[in-house]
């Protein structure tokens, strides 16, 4: 993983997410005895870390491999619930290479196994090691959208909404080539990736109790504020001239159940 990151690490985004321990070090020493998809100690393993036991052993877990000569990854920490880790198929040293897009370009099942420059070597599919694929995959800069404003519309289901003070705006799931934005249907573009991706000014957003981060597009006198961690089209705000005429009040991705939250790791 370090030499793929220092390859291409200026055109591909690394995210490293932290699930549950492996081998925690108060695990079974009886494979048979752990869990599907591990939680056994290791003899003679050098790292010495007990199971999460909340949220907050987990995140220390994670800052600890940062240090470890990570400094230059983004590591996120998986909830206890195992959410993500879940969502992807639970296995372990799972890889996955996305486009611009969102979409999955390939994966592997193990990364340490697809890495190597033999080629193919086990995982869940027969697949080439990262190198080929990368190397075949074109273009995978990460684009923003400062180079395509539609990139969060791809992506939709059916029931998200924004709320701008009194003002509800929902959104349907996208498909044939199309989305409807309240009353109004919008047809999706193809992405036509430009010579150079985009180099927006970011700015931060509060609603409520938190600070979201917005990348800033600017055309004319309009400025609109676009936070990719929102439902639908992600807009939070909108300034024309100087002067607010949108501002976002309330969130969700489900009717009429908030995403704007803080996360409370403790909530069962």
């Amino acid at each position: 993983m370090e030499k793929l990151f220092k390859q291409h690490g200026k055109d591909v985004a690394f995210l490293f997410v932290y699930t549950r321990e492996a081998h925690p070090d108060d695990g079974p020493e009886d494979r048979r005895q752990a869990e599907p998809t591990g939680g056994w100690k290791m003899k003679g393993n050098a790292i010495k870390i007990n199971n999460h036991v909340a949220f907050k052993d987990r995140v220390k877990a994670a800052n600890e491999l940062k240090k470890a000569g990570k400094q230059q990854w983004t590591v996120l920490a998986d909830d206890m619930k195992d959410t993500n880790h879940k969502a992807w198929g639970s296995l372990p040293n799972m890889a996955f290479l996305v486009d611009p897009l969102g979409r999955v370009k390939s994966k592997w099942a193990w990364t340490t196994s697809s890495t190597s420059d033999k080629g193919k070597r086990g995982g869940d599919e027969d697949t080439d090691n990262v190198y080929t694929v990368l190397k075949a995959a074109g273009d995978l800069k990460p684009y923003s959208v400062a180079d395509d404003a539609q990139l969060p519309l791809r992506d939709l289901r059916s029931g998200e909404w924004l709320k701008y003070g009194d003002s509800l705006v929902t959104f349907e799931a996208a498909g044939s080539g199309k989305v409807k934005r309240g009353d109004q249907e919008i047809t999706l573009a193809d992405f036509k990736a430009p010579e150079k991706p985009a180099s927006p000014k970011t700015r931060e957003l509060t609603a409520g109790k938190l600070k979201l981060p917005c990348i800033v597009v600017v055309s004319g006198e309009t400025e609109t504020w676009y936070c990719t961690r929102l439902p639908g089209d992600g807009v939070a705000k909108v300034v024309v001239g100087g002067k607010t005429t949108l501002e976002l009040t309330d969130a969700g991705f489900e009717k009429d159940k908030s995403c704007l939250q803080p996360y409370d790791p403790s909530a069962k």
